[in-house]
């Protein structure tokens, strides 16, 4: 289930922009704002997703996406309504879409080494084959942007939390 919650949170990420928003200096982040445990909903994620975008859920940007998080919901959860745990059913990843972190000092140069990216993409250990396997055979994957707008992958032992965010 988490590998399908993933893929909501890209689609609504790449598809529509709702990567999260910084608040009051703040990074916000849908996964902030949802239940751990009980029911799920459609129009809970929804909710939500706006909310962290910093909107009004009742307002008329909201309105305009209503349907089609919804729908992005539905095709990628199975359904209206999903026990919330199912989501982070499986190991959950150090990071999630729109973190704010920092490439160690012992990172390779292509990673920029003590340079700042936000997360972009995630691909969790069983997503893995091939090529792309053999470059990062344990741990999750994450794709980084750094603030020129170039990207990569790094694994997550590459990884730390930004040391500006609070």
């Amino acid at each position: 289930m988490r590998a399908a919650y993933d893929n909501l949170l890209e689609e609504v990420c790449v598809r529509f922009g709702f990567c999260g928003s910084v608040l009051d200096d703040q990074p916000r982040h849908v996964d902030q704002l949802l239940p751990q445990s009980g029911k799920l909903t459609d129009e809970d994620f929804a909710d939500a997703l706006f909310k962290a975008e910093g909107w009004d859920p009742d307002g008329a940007e909201a309105r305009k996406f209503r349907s089609s998080v919804r729908e992005a919901f539905v095709r990628h959860m199975g359904g209206t309504e999903i026990d919330a745990g199912q989501r982070s059913s499986v190991p959950s990843s150090m990071f999630t879409w729109n973190d704010l972190v920092e490439t160690t000092e012992e990172a390779p140069t292509r990673l920029r080494p003590g340079s700042r990216a936000w997360v972009v993409g995630i691909s969790a250990p069983h997503e893995r084959s091939g090529s792309f396997l053999a470059e990062h055979p344990t741990g999750f994957v994450y794709t980084i942007e750094f603030e020129d707008g170039s990207s990569v992958d790094a694994g997550e032992a590459m990884l730390r939390p930004d040391r500006n965010v609070r």
